[in-house]
Protein backbone atom coordinates (compact mmCIF):
# COMPACT_ATOMS: atom_id res chain seq x y z
CA UNK A 1 0.00 0.00 0.00
CA UNK A 2 1.49 3.41 -1.31
CA UNK A 3 2.11 5.70 2.18
CA UNK A 4 0.04 8.21 3.03
CA UNK A 5 2.70 11.50 3.58
CA UNK A 6 1.56 14.63 5.92
CA UNK A 7 3.43 18.07 5.78
CA UNK A 8 3.59 19.87 8.74
CA UNK A 9 4.12 23.51 8.30
CA UNK A 10 4.29 25.98 11.38
CA UNK A 11 2.96 28.99 9.50
CA UNK A 12 0.06 29.53 7.18
CA UNK A 13 0.37 27.51 4.53
CA UNK A 14 -0.57 29.00 0.86
CA UNK A 15 -0.50 28.10 -2.52
CA UNK A 16 3.19 29.58 -2.45
CA UNK A 17 3.98 27.08 -0.31
CA UNK A 18 1.95 24.26 -2.32
CA UNK A 19 4.47 25.13 -5.13
CA UNK A 20 8.01 25.53 -3.26
CA UNK A 21 7.66 22.23 -1.77
CA UNK A 22 6.31 20.45 -5.17
CA UNK A 23 3.58 19.05 -3.22
CA UNK A 24 1.71 18.53 -6.59
CA UNK A 25 4.79 16.45 -7.78
CA UNK A 26 4.79 14.26 -4.96
CA UNK A 27 0.74 13.46 -6.29
CA UNK A 28 2.16 12.65 -9.29
CA UNK A 29 3.88 10.02 -8.23
CA UNK A 30 0.44 8.58 -6.46
CA UNK A 31 1.17 9.39 -2.82
CA UNK A 32 -2.21 10.51 -0.95
CA UNK A 33 -1.18 13.97 0.45
CA UNK A 34 -2.06 15.94 3.63
CA UNK A 35 -1.26 19.32 4.86
CA UNK A 36 -1.46 20.05 8.06
CA UNK A 37 -1.26 24.16 8.88
CA UNK A 38 -0.35 24.44 12.58
CA UNK A 39 -0.34 28.50 12.53
CA UNK A 40 -3.39 28.56 14.15
CA UNK A 41 -2.27 26.57 16.82
CA UNK A 42 1.94 27.45 17.75
CA UNK A 43 2.28 31.06 15.76
CA UNK A 44 0.90 34.29 17.57
CA UNK A 45 -2.69 36.31 16.70
CA UNK A 46 -0.61 39.10 15.81
CA UNK A 47 1.45 36.95 13.11
CA UNK A 48 -1.33 35.23 11.59
CA UNK A 49 -3.09 38.66 11.34
CA UNK A 50 -0.13 40.23 9.21
CA UNK A 51 0.27 37.23 6.57
CA UNK A 52 -1.94 38.91 4.06
CA UNK A 53 -1.84 35.79 1.86
CA UNK A 54 -4.58 33.18 2.15
CA UNK A 55 -4.17 30.00 3.14
CA UNK A 56 -4.31 27.15 0.37
CA UNK A 57 -7.54 24.89 0.14
CA UNK A 58 -4.97 22.17 0.16
CA UNK A 59 -4.17 22.81 3.82
CA UNK A 60 -5.90 21.82 6.99
CA UNK A 61 -5.53 23.82 9.99
CA UNK A 62 -6.79 22.97 13.39
CA UNK A 63 -7.25 25.35 16.09
CA UNK A 64 -5.93 23.51 19.42
CA UNK A 65 -3.30 21.01 20.31
CA UNK A 66 -6.53 18.37 20.96
CA UNK A 67 -7.89 18.65 17.76
CA UNK A 68 -4.29 17.61 16.27
CA UNK A 69 -3.92 14.94 18.42
CA UNK A 70 -7.16 13.46 17.60
CA UNK A 71 -6.87 14.26 14.03
CA UNK A 72 -3.37 12.61 13.94
CA UNK A 73 -5.05 9.38 15.94
CA UNK A 74 -7.08 8.16 12.96
CA UNK A 75 -4.88 9.39 10.32
CA UNK A 76 -1.60 7.25 11.62
CA UNK A 77 -2.34 3.72 9.93
CA UNK A 78 0.15 4.28 6.78
CA UNK A 79 1.43 7.80 7.54
CA UNK A 80 5.27 9.15 7.08
CA UNK A 81 4.78 12.96 8.32
CA UNK A 82 7.04 15.51 6.69
CA UNK A 83 7.85 18.17 9.43
CA UNK A 84 8.89 21.15 8.35
CA UNK A 85 8.85 22.80 12.09
CA UNK A 86 12.12 24.49 10.93
CA UNK A 87 13.84 26.35 13.38
CA UNK A 88 10.34 26.74 15.40
CA UNK A 89 10.79 26.04 19.09
CA UNK A 90 7.79 26.71 22.07
CA UNK A 91 5.78 25.11 24.04
CA UNK A 92 3.30 24.11 21.74
CA UNK A 93 5.79 22.72 19.17
CA UNK A 94 7.29 20.79 21.87
CA UNK A 95 3.96 19.16 22.36
CA UNK A 96 3.17 18.12 18.56
CA UNK A 97 6.48 16.30 18.71
CA UNK A 98 5.74 14.61 21.22
CA UNK A 99 2.39 13.06 20.72
CA UNK A 100 3.94 12.19 17.09
CA UNK A 101 6.56 10.83 19.23
CA UNK A 102 3.83 9.02 21.77
CA UNK A 103 1.77 8.05 18.42
CA UNK A 104 4.97 6.35 17.13
CA UNK A 105 4.78 7.65 13.28
CA UNK A 106 7.47 8.14 11.03
CA UNK A 107 9.03 11.37 9.81
CA UNK A 108 11.53 13.13 8.36
CA UNK A 109 12.34 16.77 9.42
CA UNK A 110 13.60 19.31 6.44
CA UNK A 111 15.37 21.80 6.89
CA UNK A 112 15.61 24.65 4.03
CA UNK A 113 18.83 26.78 5.06
CA UNK A 114 19.23 30.51 3.35
CA UNK A 115 22.95 31.26 3.06
CA UNK A 116 24.44 32.77 6.50
CA UNK A 117 25.01 36.88 7.10
CA UNK A 118 29.10 36.69 6.01
CA UNK A 119 29.70 39.69 8.81
CA UNK A 120 28.21 37.66 11.50
CA UNK A 121 30.67 34.91 10.90
CA UNK A 122 32.66 37.61 12.30
CA UNK A 123 31.44 38.77 15.32
CA UNK A 124 31.81 36.48 18.84
CA UNK A 125 28.89 35.78 20.93
CA UNK A 126 29.99 38.37 23.74
CA UNK A 127 29.69 40.97 20.89
CA UNK A 128 26.72 39.44 19.41
CA UNK A 129 24.85 40.24 22.60
CA UNK A 130 26.55 43.47 23.31
CA UNK A 131 24.54 44.52 19.85
CA UNK A 132 21.88 43.05 20.87
CA UNK A 133 21.23 45.06 24.08
CA UNK A 134 22.53 48.44 22.49
CA UNK A 135 20.22 48.12 19.90
CA UNK A 136 16.68 46.75 21.55
CA UNK A 137 17.58 47.92 25.44
CA UNK A 138 15.23 47.15 27.90
CA UNK A 139 13.31 45.37 25.71
CA UNK A 140 12.18 42.53 27.66
CA UNK A 141 9.69 40.96 24.82
CA UNK A 142 12.41 40.17 23.06
CA UNK A 143 15.08 39.03 25.49
CA UNK A 144 11.95 36.17 26.46
CA UNK A 145 11.47 35.33 22.58
CA UNK A 146 14.83 33.85 22.60
CA UNK A 147 14.99 33.02 25.99
CA UNK A 148 11.92 30.86 25.29
CA UNK A 149 13.18 29.95 21.83
CA UNK A 150 16.71 28.31 23.11
CA UNK A 151 15.08 26.54 26.29
CA UNK A 152 12.56 24.62 24.06
CA UNK A 153 15.28 23.81 21.38
CA UNK A 154 17.36 22.09 24.48
CA UNK A 155 13.87 20.22 25.21
CA UNK A 156 13.15 19.12 22.14
CA UNK A 157 16.74 18.11 21.07
CA UNK A 158 16.39 15.36 24.08
CA UNK A 159 13.05 13.90 23.04
CA UNK A 160 14.67 13.51 19.63
CA UNK A 161 15.34 9.93 18.58
CA UNK A 162 18.91 8.80 17.65
CA UNK A 163 17.56 7.64 14.28
CA UNK A 164 15.26 10.31 12.68
CA UNK A 165 15.85 11.03 8.92
CA UNK A 166 17.39 14.78 8.09
CA UNK A 167 16.85 16.60 4.91
CA UNK A 168 18.84 19.73 4.32
CA UNK A 169 20.62 21.64 1.53
CA UNK A 170 23.40 22.06 3.83
CA UNK A 171 25.47 19.45 6.14
CA UNK A 172 24.36 20.22 9.75
CA UNK A 173 26.45 18.52 12.73
CA UNK A 174 25.18 14.79 12.06
CA UNK A 175 27.30 12.70 10.01
CA UNK A 176 23.56 10.93 8.90
CA UNK A 177 22.06 14.35 7.11
CA UNK A 178 20.57 13.76 3.80
CA UNK A 179 21.58 16.34 1.01
CA UNK A 180 18.93 18.03 -0.60
CA UNK A 181 19.08 21.66 -2.95
CA UNK A 182 17.83 24.69 -1.68
CA UNK A 183 14.01 24.76 -2.51
CA UNK A 184 14.40 27.76 -4.99
CA UNK A 185 16.89 26.15 -6.76
CA UNK A 186 15.29 22.84 -6.72
CA UNK A 187 11.79 25.02 -8.16
CA UNK A 188 14.63 26.24 -10.84
CA UNK A 189 15.24 22.32 -12.16
CA UNK A 190 11.92 22.12 -13.67
CA UNK A 191 10.68 25.37 -15.09
CA UNK A 192 7.68 26.05 -15.97
CA UNK A 193 5.96 25.78 -19.27
CA UNK A 194 4.22 29.11 -19.31
CA UNK A 195 5.75 31.72 -21.72
CA UNK A 196 5.91 34.96 -20.02
CA UNK A 197 3.22 37.57 -20.85
CA UNK A 198 5.63 40.45 -20.75
CA UNK A 199 8.59 41.59 -22.97
CA UNK A 200 11.54 43.84 -21.98
CA UNK A 201 10.71 43.68 -17.84
CA UNK A 202 13.05 43.36 -14.80
CA UNK A 203 11.87 42.24 -11.28
CA UNK A 204 11.64 43.23 -8.39
CA UNK A 205 12.00 41.26 -5.68
CA UNK A 206 10.06 43.11 -2.76
CA UNK A 207 10.72 42.10 0.71
CA UNK A 208 7.35 43.39 2.50
CA UNK A 209 9.39 45.93 4.59
CA UNK A 210 8.84 48.76 6.26
CA UNK A 211 5.07 48.98 5.07
CA UNK A 212 4.76 45.33 6.73
CA UNK A 213 6.18 44.49 10.14
CA UNK A 214 7.50 41.18 9.11
CA UNK A 215 9.35 38.91 11.68
CA UNK A 216 9.26 41.49 14.41
CA UNK A 217 5.34 39.89 15.08
CA UNK A 218 7.50 37.03 16.01
CA UNK A 219 10.43 38.05 17.88
CA UNK A 220 8.85 41.60 19.39
CA UNK A 221 12.08 44.04 18.56
CA UNK A 222 12.21 47.33 17.82
CA UNK A 223 11.97 48.86 14.41
CA UNK A 224 13.33 52.04 13.28
CA UNK A 225 10.82 55.15 13.22
CA UNK A 226 10.50 54.72 9.39
CA UNK A 227 9.73 57.09 7.32
CA UNK A 228 7.47 54.90 5.38
CA UNK A 229 5.67 57.70 2.60
CA UNK A 230 9.79 59.08 2.34
CA UNK A 231 10.95 55.24 1.68
CA UNK A 232 8.28 54.53 -0.95
CA UNK A 233 8.63 57.66 -2.89
CA UNK A 234 12.75 56.97 -2.94
CA UNK A 235 12.31 53.68 -4.03
CA UNK A 236 9.41 54.46 -6.76
CA UNK A 237 11.25 57.45 -8.06
CA UNK A 238 14.32 54.93 -8.45
CA UNK A 239 11.93 52.38 -9.94
CA UNK A 240 10.53 54.63 -12.46
CA UNK A 241 13.93 56.12 -13.40
CA UNK A 242 14.86 51.90 -13.48
CA UNK A 243 11.99 51.99 -16.71
CA UNK A 244 13.04 55.20 -18.60
CA UNK A 245 16.45 54.57 -18.60
CA UNK A 246 16.67 50.90 -19.52
CA UNK A 247 13.29 50.70 -21.44
CA UNK A 248 11.90 48.14 -19.71
CA UNK A 249 8.97 47.41 -16.73
CA UNK A 250 9.69 46.65 -13.28
CA UNK A 251 7.57 43.71 -12.31
CA UNK A 252 6.84 43.83 -9.06
CA UNK A 253 7.25 40.21 -7.07
CA UNK A 254 5.72 40.60 -3.48
CA UNK A 255 6.89 38.43 -0.57
CA UNK A 256 5.22 35.32 -0.29
CA UNK A 257 3.20 36.91 3.03
CA UNK A 258 1.76 39.68 0.57
CA UNK A 259 0.83 37.86 -2.29
CA UNK A 260 -2.73 39.01 -3.19
CA UNK A 261 -5.33 36.16 -5.00
CA UNK A 262 -6.23 39.37 -7.14
CA UNK A 263 -4.57 39.88 -10.38
CA UNK A 264 -1.64 42.57 -10.78
CA UNK A 265 -3.08 44.20 -7.31
CA UNK A 266 -0.61 44.91 -4.18
CA UNK A 267 -1.26 45.03 -0.20
CA UNK A 268 1.18 47.46 -0.52
CA UNK A 269 -0.65 50.64 -2.32
CA UNK A 270 2.44 52.06 -2.76
CA UNK A 271 3.50 49.79 -5.78
CA UNK A 272 -0.05 50.97 -7.27
CA UNK A 273 1.64 52.10 -10.12
CA UNK A 274 3.14 49.24 -11.48
CA UNK A 275 2.82 45.32 -12.55
CA UNK A 276 2.26 43.66 -9.36
CA UNK A 277 2.72 38.83 -10.29
CA UNK A 278 1.06 37.59 -7.34
CA UNK A 279 1.31 34.16 -9.30
CA UNK A 280 2.83 31.73 -6.92
CA UNK A 281 5.00 30.07 -9.38
CA UNK A 282 5.87 33.87 -10.72
CA UNK A 283 9.45 33.74 -10.81
CA UNK A 284 9.77 30.31 -11.99
CA UNK A 285 8.04 31.92 -15.22
CA UNK A 286 9.89 34.72 -15.70
CA UNK A 287 13.50 34.84 -14.29
CA UNK A 288 14.69 33.04 -17.52
CA UNK A 289 13.49 36.23 -19.56
CA UNK A 290 13.95 39.19 -17.00
CA UNK A 291 17.10 41.81 -18.02
CA UNK A 292 17.80 41.75 -14.80
CA UNK A 293 16.52 41.69 -11.02
CA UNK A 294 16.37 44.06 -8.12
CA UNK A 295 16.10 43.10 -4.33
CA UNK A 296 16.80 44.38 -0.62
CA UNK A 297 18.29 41.31 0.34
CA UNK A 298 16.35 38.19 -0.21
CA UNK A 299 17.19 34.62 -0.45
CA UNK A 300 15.04 34.68 -3.67
CA UNK A 301 17.93 35.36 -5.46
CA UNK A 302 19.06 31.77 -6.35
CA UNK A 303 16.65 32.39 -9.29
CA UNK A 304 19.44 35.07 -10.86
CA UNK A 305 21.74 32.53 -10.18
CA UNK A 306 20.84 30.18 -11.51
CA UNK A 307 19.48 31.60 -14.40
CA UNK A 308 22.84 33.56 -14.82
CA UNK A 309 21.36 36.88 -14.20
CA UNK A 310 22.39 40.17 -12.34
CA UNK A 311 21.13 41.02 -9.62
CA UNK A 312 21.35 44.55 -7.27
CA UNK A 313 20.90 44.73 -3.62
CA UNK A 314 19.83 48.30 -3.16
CA UNK A 315 19.61 50.58 -0.05
CA UNK A 316 19.49 54.33 0.60
CA UNK A 317 21.87 55.98 2.88
CA UNK A 318 18.69 58.66 3.82
CA UNK A 319 16.69 55.39 5.30
CA UNK A 320 16.80 53.83 8.51
CA UNK A 321 17.20 50.12 8.95
CA UNK A 322 16.71 47.12 11.35
CA UNK A 323 20.04 45.78 11.65
CA UNK A 324 19.43 41.90 10.48
CA UNK A 325 17.90 44.37 7.38
CA UNK A 326 21.11 45.74 6.40
CA UNK A 327 23.29 43.23 7.17
CA UNK A 328 20.77 40.96 4.67
CA UNK A 329 21.44 43.85 1.86
CA UNK A 330 25.09 43.71 2.04
CA UNK A 331 25.91 40.87 2.53
CA UNK A 332 23.45 39.04 -0.12
CA UNK A 333 25.42 41.28 -2.52
CA UNK A 334 29.09 40.28 -1.33
CA UNK A 335 27.89 36.92 -1.50
CA UNK A 336 26.90 36.74 -5.28
CA UNK A 337 30.16 39.03 -6.48
CA UNK A 338 28.67 42.44 -5.95
CA UNK A 339 28.31 45.20 -3.52
CA UNK A 340 25.20 47.13 -2.48
CA UNK A 341 23.71 49.96 -4.59
CA UNK A 342 22.49 53.14 -2.88
CA UNK A 343 19.76 54.44 -4.97
CA UNK A 344 20.49 57.52 -3.37
CA UNK A 345 23.18 58.27 -5.70
CA UNK A 346 21.60 56.86 -8.73
CA UNK A 347 23.05 57.95 -12.47
CA UNK A 348 22.60 55.06 -15.04
CA UNK A 349 26.22 55.30 -15.95
CA UNK A 350 26.96 54.02 -12.10
CA UNK A 351 24.19 51.58 -11.87
CA UNK A 352 24.98 50.13 -15.26
CA UNK A 353 28.15 49.01 -14.07
CA UNK A 354 26.39 46.87 -11.37
CA UNK A 355 24.61 44.90 -13.92
CA UNK A 356 27.33 42.37 -14.36
CA UNK A 357 27.25 38.59 -13.44
CA UNK A 358 30.77 37.09 -11.45
CA UNK A 359 30.76 33.57 -12.96
CA UNK A 360 32.90 32.13 -10.02
CA UNK A 361 30.83 33.25 -7.76
CA UNK A 362 27.53 32.19 -8.67
CA UNK A 363 29.30 28.66 -9.31
CA UNK A 364 30.38 29.05 -5.23
CA UNK A 365 27.05 30.23 -4.47
CA UNK A 366 25.08 27.14 -6.34
CA UNK A 367 28.03 24.68 -4.67
CA UNK A 368 28.56 25.84 -1.13
CA UNK A 369 24.61 27.07 -0.56
CA UNK A 370 22.41 25.99 -3.09
CA UNK A 371 23.28 22.66 -4.43
CA UNK A 372 25.49 19.89 -4.20
CA UNK A 373 27.72 17.32 -6.72
CA UNK A 374 25.13 14.31 -6.20
CA UNK A 375 21.94 16.66 -6.22
CA UNK A 376 22.85 19.11 -8.89
CA UNK A 377 20.14 17.65 -11.55
CA UNK A 378 17.40 15.82 -9.16
CA UNK A 379 14.65 18.13 -7.59
CA UNK A 380 14.29 17.30 -4.11
CA UNK A 381 10.44 15.37 -4.35
CA UNK A 382 12.60 12.85 -6.04
CA UNK A 383 15.33 12.85 -3.75
CA UNK A 384 13.08 12.76 -0.63
CA UNK A 385 10.26 10.32 -2.51
CA UNK A 386 13.19 7.92 -3.27
CA UNK A 387 14.25 7.78 0.47
CA UNK A 388 10.56 7.84 1.94
CA UNK A 389 10.02 4.58 -0.26
CA UNK A 390 12.75 2.85 1.76
CA UNK A 391 10.95 3.36 5.32
CA UNK A 392 9.17 0.51 6.96
CA UNK A 393 6.18 1.49 8.84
Amino acid sequence: MKKELLFLYPYKFTDFEYFKLEIEKYKKLNYKVLINDLSEIIASKSLNKAWKSKRSKAAIAQNSILHFYNFLKKKKKNLVIINLMQNHYNFKSFLILIIIKLLRIKQLFIFDDPPPYISQKKVSRFKWIKSKLKEHKLNYKLYFFYLNFFIFKFLIKLIKNKDEIIFSNQKLNKTDTKLINFFDYSNCLEPSNIKPSYKNYCLYLDNGGPYFRGDTDVKNNYLPNHNIRKIYGDIIEFLKKIESDFKCKVIIIPHPKYKSSKKNFSFNPYFKEFIIDNRPNALNILSKKTKFFLAKGTTAFSYAVVNNKPIVNIFSSDHEYESEEIMTILDYAKIIGNTAYNIKNYSKKSFSKKLTVSRSAYKKVIFTYLSHKNTLYTPNYKLISNHIEKISI
